[in-house]
């Protein structure tokens, strides 16, 4: 086989390869899109005569009487999840709303709590920690957790229920931890929800404003601890 064909078959080899890496970057970037979802969760603070509205983020202190209030959008088929534990160790799934079947189809927009009410922090204060995940499948063993938490009655059996919940978090998050990092963008509170309550003065302000865009492969998870003091 002479030099001028060896040459021809490993040129036809190189254009091989290059074709098959931008057909397989192409399908990883596909892939990454299976999660698309856009959040914000903004809180009101300072005075009710002057209310200024923040974005929240991990370990941002807020003080009682501010107000919350969480954004989601769907921008394709997939499953979020929101649950709220309280620095008494009470737990509760903000969203998806208990019966909604729906809530995972696209180009649906949620408010949480619905409408002009917000949460209010109220007297007691610690740690008030938010879970926010999405997946592109279901987290049936998840629902199916908090399905039998609801049904509990006893405070030291809700208790240990939560605190089962949130091993399953764990569990959720320890096996998707090798996935692809997510590519994110800018675009019942202190004990048994006794705050909930439409913020003076600002009622309409449109949390949205503040929403992030989020892609990612099959999960993403963020933790949003609040210092309520």
């Amino acid at each position: 086989m002479d030099r001028m064909r060896i040459s021809q078959i490993l040129r036809y080899i190189a254009i091989f390869i290059a074709v098959f890496m931008m057909i397989s970057e192409s399908a990883a970037q596909q892939k990454e899109a299976n999660i698309h979802f856009k959040w914000a969760f903004g809180a009101l603070v300072g005075p009710s005569t002057d209310q200024l509205m923040v974005a929240v983020d991990n370990k941002t202190a807020l003080r009682s009487g501010d107000h919350l209030k969480f954004y989601l959008e769907l921008l394709q088929e997939c499953y979020v999840y929101l649950l709220y534990y309280s620095s008494q160790g009470e737990l509760a799934m903000l969203f998806p709303v208990q019966g909604d079947d729906s809530a995972h189809l696209p180009r649906r927009q949620y408010l949480i709590p619905q409408g002009d009410t917000w949460f209010r922090l109220d007297e007691t204060v610690g740690k008030e920690k938010f879970y926010l995940m999405a997946s592109s499948r279901r987290l049936n063993d998840l629902e199916n957790r908090y399905t039998e938490h609801l049904r509990l009655k006893q405070p030291f059996e809700l208790q240990s229920s939560a605190r089962n919940i949130l091993e399953e978090i764990k569990k959720i998050k320890r096996q998707n931890r090798t996935l692809t990092a997510p590519a994110e963008r800018p675009v019942r509170l202190g004990g048994n929800f006794r705050g909930i309550a439409k913020a003076p003065k600002n009622p309409t302000v449109d949390v949205s404003t503040i929403a992030r865009e989020v892609s990612a492969t099959d999960f993403y998870s963020r933790t949003i601890t609040v210092d309520h003091r």
